[in-house]
């Protein structure tokens, strides 16, 4: 891979179809064989009432300045005709969630590759960087407050998750397992732990799997069926020097760009700590697995434990690293 300033036009080309070809490779084709899911006899989520003024108040937020997404409508338009665009979104809105359907600009995604680390000639250390439409994200935000609102009112999420959770970071969670571990040492506890982490964790879930999760956390009815549409059908384009790559088809994954995803990936793994027996951490897909020492076969609870894990991951199509 060549500097960019140095690159014709078909060279940039072919560096992106090449990046979009590497970042296509890492997606999963679902098995087909549902796992069994236990289900919780939780209140079903209540209907979704969009309004105009949360509709102005998002649009307001909106950063004039940020690159606009493939449907190519600026910020700027979004937010100079403010109340103009708020009575057209909340009829767009509502025709869409109430039809389950999505204009298919909302399913495209500009993929930018960004440089993780180590030598820049190499498409795996590069991280994809979505840019989506605007005005679905503002969809987006209304739907993940709701969905979010009645996660928490019910305590469905596992208390084990710190991952974008209000009031809850990497912090949290780090703060919560240097106690226990403090707590063990000052009783001069052993404590063995393990650190585990998904490959490819957002982009190799199975839209399938998900669904069947979703369902199973919310209950069937318009939202399920919106996010059913808005994972369907979606496609992705890299762009490098106003050159594009072909469109290749999204099959797996919450959508990177997308504000749904990080919600959407909470609900997917939100079962694999029942699954374990131990005591466990998590940061969205960053998991700690510890139990304390007292007695040979507490060794074997948490190789049990990592074997539970790897059973979770052949049921669900997941990696570990």
């Amino acid at each position: 891979i060549q500097n960019n300033s140095t690159m014709s036009p078909e060279e940039s080309r072919d560096r992106a179809n090449l990046f979009n070809k590497y970042f296509h490779s890492v997606f999963t084709t679902d098995n087909d064989i549902p796992p069994p899911l236990e289900i919780h006899g939780v209140n079903p989520i209540e209907p979704l009432r969009i309004n105009e003024a949360g509709i102005f108040d998002l649009l307001l937020k909106t950063k004039i300045k940020k690159q606009p997404g493939p449907d190519n409508i600026p910020n700027e338009f979004l937010t100079r005709y403010t109340e103009w665009v708020t009575k057209y979104l909340f009829i767009i809105f509502n025709m869409s969630l109430t039809k389950s359907s999505l204009p298919n600009d909302w399913k495209i995604a500009q993929v930018i590759p960004i440089l993780k680390s180590g030598s820049e000639a190499d498409v795996a250390n590069y991280r994809p960087i979505s840019l989506t439409s605007t005005i679905c994200k503002i969809f987006e935000h209304i739907i993940l407050k709701h969905i979010t609102t009645y996660l928490e009112n019910e305590n469905i999420l596992t208390p084990s998750q710190h991952g974008f959770r209000k009031g809850l970071s990497t912090v949290t969670q780090l703060t919560e397992l240097i106690h226990e571990l403090s707590s063990a040492i000052d009783h001069q506890k052993q404590i063995d732990l393990i650190s585990l982490d998904f490959s490819k964790a957002f982009d190799r879930v199975s839209h399938q799997k998900l669904m069947e999760k979703l369902q199973v956390t919310i209950g069937k009815g318009p939202i399920t069926n919106w996010i059913r549409a808005y994972l369907t059908k979606r496609t992705q384009f890299v762009k490098i020097d106003q050159q594009t790559s072909e469109l290749t088809e999204v099959t797996s994954g919450v959508p990177q760009g997308g504000v749904l995803a990080p919600i959407l990936f909470l609900i997917f793994i939100n079962d694999l700590p029942q699954s374990i027996g131990t005591n466990i951490k998590l940061f969205a897909d960053d998991c700690i697995i510890y139990k304390e020492i007292n007695s040979p076969s507490d060794h074997m609870v948490l190789s049990n434990a990592l074997l539970s894990v790897s059973d979770w991951c052949t049921k669900w199509q997941m990696t570990i690293t």
